[in-house]
């Protein structure tokens, strides 16, 4: 069989490399994809020279999204992604050998590159991976799109409502709700391949363990607005995690101002979470407003960290479905909080620590 795989972020990167060890064979060709420009904030480049000397792959191509590589004329190429697809992945493609006609194209969704690649092999069978909790939620894609979106989508071929995959591959397939169920299979997280994957994603194991291991409470900052209140909640929170400045290592949001965290632990590495959460276990507690970094360890390991979401101090109920969910999957159901203060989440610290402490005793 022969399979092409589309990957724009360095989670996705993660997901081809699952489906690559568990649903490929050695005998099969697996082309692997990346767009070096969508994820701004890391260097694609390095990151896919590291996978094809991993030799996982039998070809690793670079490409370059024309909507972030022209952002002058970024609207007029959107339009020609909507009528043109293959056209456009033919411009991004020209180093990519075309001497290959793929079986199964893989991708996270039918976004607008995707697309693109999907409609370059239309007699090839479409599958979705995993991407982090959007994967989980309804039929992706779909109701991401703009009032002209809708509009073009309900006329042109390669749109996602015209794209429906012949499969599913997501790490935790009992989370999933929607469209997709029948389609959901289980893809193994490489849990064997933690040392390879370090490598590729140029992880300093012992330290990251030393890091984690030393620090039980771990809050996931978020990519503050410019909005006063929501930047004053984020300040409380910060003065209430001082007090307990010993427990705590702070993972900054990649884009996010780091100013406020001055003085505390940070995690500076920006190591990749799903390789970190390797070191999570079940006396570690894992804090933030609403972050698929909180779903990652049950969905992945299995593991139970007590969660604490402060969505509701920032009035985003919207997400409410997806923490309940997360609940039910969890054997020990009180482990998943949700708070509406800052002065409750102080308690929830104070009384986990002290209930730490009182075992570590």
């Amino acid at each position: 069989m022969n399979y092409i795989i589309l990957c724009d972020t360095p989670y996705q990167i993660l997901s081809a490399i699952s489906f690559r060890l568990d649903h490929t064979s050695s005998c099969d060709r697996v082309d692997l994809v990346v767009d070096t420009l969508r994820c701004s904030n890391v260097d694609m480049n390095f990151l896919a020279c590291r996978i094809d000397e991993s030799k996982l792959f039998t070809n690793v191509y670079c490409i370059e999204n024309l909507q972030n590589k022209y952002e002058k004329v970024k609207p007029l190429i959107r339009i020609l992604e909507w009528i043109f697809p293959h056209t456009v992945y033919d411009l991004m493609t020209k180093a990519i050998a075309k001497d290959c006609v793929y079986d199964i194209t893989v991708v996270s969704g039918p976004f607008s590159t995707q697309r693109c690649l999907i409609a370059a092999y239309p007699k090839s069978k479409v599958y979705f991976i995993e991407d982090g909790l959007g994967s989980y939620i309804g039929r992706i894609g779909i109701r991401e799109l703009s009032w002209r979106g809708k509009i073009a989508q309900k006329i042109l071929k390669y749109s996602p409502t015209h794209i429906y995959p012949q499969a599913c591959f997501l790490y935790s397939p009992n989370f999933y709700e929607g469209e997709y169920k029948d389609l959901v299979n289980k893809m193994a997280f490489p849990v064997n391949y933690i040392e390879l994957l370090n490598t590729i994603y140029s992880i300093n194991y012992s330290y990251i363990k030393k890091m984690y291991n030393s620090h039980r409470f771990v809050y996931f900052s978020q990519l503050l607005s410019s909005d006063a209140n929501e930047i004053q909640i984020e300040k409380d929170i910060v003065d209430n995690i001082f007090n307990f400045k010993d427990d705590f290592i702070v993972r900054p949001h990649p884009r996010g101002m780091t100013t406020l965290y001055e003085g505390l632990n940070i995690d500076n590495t920006y190591s990749q979470w799903e390789l970190c959460c390797a070191e999570i276990n079940g006396n570690s507690v894992l804090i933030g407003n609403f972050s698929t970094a909180l779903f990652i360890p049950k969905l992945i390991y299995d593991k139970e960290p007590t969660v604490i979401f402060t969505y509701k101090m920032y009035g985003n109920s919207f997400v409410e479905e997806a923490v309940n969910r997360l609940r039910t999957l969890y054997s020990n159901k009180q482990k998943v909080m949700c708070i509406s203060s800052v002065d409750e989440l102080f308690r929830k610290i104070e009384d986990l620590k002290k209930e730490y402490d009182e075992k570590s005793q």
